[in-house]
């Protein structure tokens, strides 16, 4: 493929993905507004749902983000009374 031609489907695959960032930005702030809940927030919820009695660690590997960051948003929706937090009933240093 000559160079030119390169160079036109790289330009064309780069505005692609900046109309997909741009459109997934633009659904996550009418999703927040709507909702009072960050994407991220909204993310975690669903994997609590679908994966009832998670740990942090499991949550983590589910949303593919690292366990620092879940906790961020676990604490916010514990704030909020969205999710809550208890040992586990096996296994007493888990918390679920």
């Amino acid at each position: 493929m000559p160079a030119r031609d390169r160079r036109q489907a790289t330009t064309a695959a780069l505005d692609a993905l900046r109309r997909i960032v741009r459109a997934l930005r633009l659904a996550a702030g009418r999703a927040e507004r709507r909702t009072g809940l960050s994407a991220a927030q909204l993310f975690v919820l669903q994997v609590v749902q679908a994966h009832p009695g998670s740990s942090l660690t499991t949550v983590a590997a589910h949303t593919r983000t690292d366990r620092t960051s879940v906790r961020a948003v676990v604490d916010r929706l514990v704030e909020r009374g969205l999710v809550q937090r208890r040992p586990s009933a096996v296994d007493r240093r888990r918390v679920e």
